[in-house]
């Protein structure tokens, strides 16, 4: 098991196996974990989604480049804590 901290920023998530894996940050480095496709909250489309739609919608990749100029500060945050 990892020392408490050594990974400050991570979110557990389920792969498309169902195992739990973690998208997370070390230092600079993103680790960004595969996730089973869902139906995406704005679209309803069945993708792989992420947490970054304008309001912390979990949206797929056309939406997020539908609504970059919105999308992209909330991915900063959520990705690099900015």
């Amino acid at each position: 098991m990892a020392k408490q901290g050594l990974y400050p920023k991570h979110t557990v998530v389920k792969n498309f196996t169902g195992e739990y894996t973690m998208s997370k940050r070390i230092g600079n480095i993103i680790i960004i974990a595969p996730e089973k496709p869902q139906n995406c909250e704005l679209c309803k489309k069945t993708a792989e989604l992420r947490p970054f739609g304008p309001n912390g919608e979990n949206i797929c990749a056309a939406c997020y480049l539908q609504n970059e100029a919105v999308c992209s500060p909330i991915m900063k945050k959520v990705l690099f804590g900015d």
